[in-house]
């Protein structure tokens, strides 16, 4: 028979025999957005600064409330609560009015929010750390907002940023460890979702996972955000677009990883970008055609002839931006332009007079 342990403290454990879960109904998975931000979890959302993470989780925060669709996703409807160390007060008003009318609804229409401001203080850590044992514990501001956040009835709750609140080492797994753990006891205590907003490392940058310091970030949490730019050029080469957004999902315990959303920054808010329906991409082709040609005349009439040399200072789809005939159409837009012309006949190369009176070879309009 095994000896018994000496006698001495101990934690206590609830113990679970799995055959009492027979005959019983399997609880269903509860989510604030389905398989992105699981319920009684904490869900890390990273990104470079100036991206839009705060107002991203903004934008959450109105859509729970409201129990509408957040950039074309279902949400759970439900109180919310905003801890902000970056914006404000000035600045949320601002947001929240854009917000709003992107909503169709008045200001005094999205209840059941709270948010709390906290750019002008000089302190915001929620957990301090014993430098030599590396025991965290709970600041003052952790209990007296963790008090403000169960008051409001919040299921859910919007960190932003990591780095304002949590001033220990990024790179020290035992203490990531336990600021996770914080903030999943306060998921479970509201029976809701926490979101911590944080940027990722150079590392994470460059290789797009958006992770950041110690693995235990990634491992801690059971899912994980990564806000970025889609790819800076096209398939042509051509520039960013770059009020475009792509918000992917980089793990999730619970639900298929991998998924992204392409989202547009459009008048003061986040939109989601949806795939262009073929009726749509032909009209954009033909104003991007008819664009072409008005330039090629607008440039040839200013002496300015264009080339289809991609070296050359006045290389059509990029110079053909600055004119007004193209005004909204994308240089990648044109270059494909550009290729259906000439392949086409409609544009060809051939000599016309230079700024200097000697002839040059330049893209003009082909044969009637």
């Amino acid at each position: 028979m095994r000896a018994r342990p000496p006698a001495g403290p101990r934690s206590s454990l609830r113990l679970i025999d799995p055959r009492s879960w027979a005959d019983k109904p399997v609880p269903e998975r509860k989510w604030i957005v389905p398989e992105l931000v699981p319920l009684r979890n904490v869900t890390l959302l990273s990104g470079d600064g100036a991206l839009g993470k705060t107002l991203l989780m903004l934008q959450l925060m109105a859509a729970v409330s409201r129990g509408e669709r957040w950039v074309g996703a279902d949400v759970e409807p439900c109180r919310a609560f905003g801890f902000l160390c970056e914006d404000d007060a000035d600045e949320l008003q601002r947001r929240w009015t854009d917000i709003a009318a992107e909503m169709q609804c008045g200001l005094d229409e999205i209840g059941g929010v709270t948010l709390v401001s906290r750019a002008e203080e000089e302190d915001n850590a929620l957990m301090s750390f014993n430098r030599v044992t590396d025991k965290g514990e709970a600041t003052p501001l952790f209990r007296a907002t963790e008090e403000a956040v169960l008051d409001s009835g919040a299921r859910l709750a919007v960190f932003d940023s990591v780095h304002n609140i949590f001033t220990g080492n990024e790179n020290s797994r035992p203490q990531v460890q336990q600021f996770v753990s914080m903030f999943r006891g306060l998921a479970v205590r509201m029976n809701g979702a926490v979101i911590l907003a944080g940027h990722p490392s150079q590392a994470g940058l460059a290789s797009g996972s958006g992770t950041s310091g110690s693995t235990a970030w990634n491992n801690a949490v059971r899912s994980r955000l990564y806000l970025s730019r889609p790819e800076a050029a096209g398939e042509d080469g051509g520039e960013a677009d770059r009020d475009l957004r792509a918000l992917s999902s980089k793990k999730s315990n619970y639900g298929p990883g991998g998924n992204e959303m392409i989202l547009r920054w459009r008048n003061g808010v986040f939109v989601r970008e949806l795939p262009e329906s073929p009726l749509s991409k032909n009209a954009r082709a033909t104003a991007a055609d008819a664009a072409f040609l008005a330039c090629i005349d607008m440039a040839l009439a200013q002496g300015r002839p264009a080339s289809d040399a991609p070296q050359s200072p006045r290389f059509a789809p990029r110079f053909f931006r600055s004119l007004p005939p193209a005004r909204g159409v994308r240089e990648k837009e044109l270059r494909a332009a550009m290729e259906r012309l000439f392949a086409s006949g409609a544009v060809v190369v051939g000599k016309v007079k230079g700024p200097d009176r000697h002839d040059v070879k330049a893209i003009i309009r082909g044969a009637k």
